[in-house]
């Protein structure tokens, strides 16, 4: 029987100390000391590597390591508490990540939130809040907008898009629920959305058609949606393309293309490159029955 303390994260372990402070074998068994909830432990062993003094940066992935072979509170608390290590952004978003039932993450969260003096709407890694990051659990989401986590506050443009800038938060960023929308949680758009999320700084429907999920599609629809919405660079950058429509057309997606035509799509809005949908099937490389779809429909337009 293997009774190796295994963490809840895959965290890499560095195998040097960050700083020159400790030789690599203090190093090694100084973080080890935090792989139990025994603050005394640890106390111990550092006594014996005065005058030797671990650095900032080792104690912070003593932390690190509290956090993920635990959660480890007592030891956790000592390192904030006794030696000033701070609660850092990933940590948080570790927490959020961890396979924990749903009541020890909210109660890890409210610790280190707590602790570690948090804005539950601050940057947690230099772009998004940590909103962003729980958009896969809907209990989690409920618990973050009932501690006040703004779903309409997010960097100017996604991670993925990136520039110079772009990082910046503002009150009408399509972020999180962009990110819901592509992550396929129905209960956690609806619930972002009745707190005031805006479907169109997400351009919800496009990341639908993106997807793939009709589901999803039916529901931003249903929530009120334009079907016509113009993709944003905020959310896309140099992939907008002009309409939901002109998006499925271009990637072939059947299943798409007939949820738009039933909500009433327009075939004549142009896209990115000029042409719109009636122009564009009539390509070689249109689906055949995306294009007697959208020629049917034209007729009738």
């Amino acid at each position: 029987m293997n009774d190796t303390i295994q963490p809840h994260l895959n965290l890499t372990t560095p195998q040097q100390p960050l700083t020159s402070h400790l030789s690599p074998e203090q190093f090694t068994a100084l973080w080890q000391k935090c792989t139990t909830n025994n603050p005394s432990v640890f106390t111990r062993y550092l006594s014996t590597l005065s005058p030797l003094k671990p650095s900032p940066a080792d104690l912070n992935h003593c932390l690190s390591t509290a956090l993920s072979y635990g959660p480890h509170y007592a030891v956790m608390q000592h390192l904030i508490t006794q030696h000033n290590v701070p609660v850092s952004g990933n940590m948080l978003v570790d927490a959020v990540q961890m396979a924990i039932p749903i009541s020890e993450k909210t109660t890890l969260l409210d610790f280190l939130l707590d602790e570690g003096g948090w804005d539950i709407n601050a940057q947690v890694n230099g772009w998004n809040t940590l909103l962003n990051y729980a958009t896969k659990d809907v209990e989690l989401v409920k618990y973050l907008l009932n501690r006040g986590a703004n779903p309409n506050l997010g960097p100017v443009v996604g991670v993925a898009v990136s520039m110079y800038g772009a990082s910046q938060l503002v009150a009408n960023s399509g972020a999180v629920l962009a990110t819901a929308v592509r992550e396929g949680n129905r209960e956690v758009v609806d619930m972002l959305v009745q707190q005031g999320a805006v479907l169109a700084n997400a351009s919800a429907v496009h990341c639908a058609v993106e997807k793939g999920d009709e589901a999803m599609l039916v529901r931003v629809l249903g929530l009120g949606a334009d079907v016509d919405e113009k993709d944003t660079f905020a959310v896309f950058g140099t992939r907008t393309v002009g309409t939901p429509l002109v998006r499925a057309v271009r990637e072939n997606k059947v299943n798409m293309v007939t949820v738009l035509l039933k909500n009433g799509a327009s075939v004549r809005e142009k896209g990115r490159g000029g042409l719109s949908v009636v122009e564009m099937v009539k390509m070689g490389w249109v689906d055949d029955y995306i294009r007697k779809a959208v020629e049917a429909w034209a007729k009738e337009d």
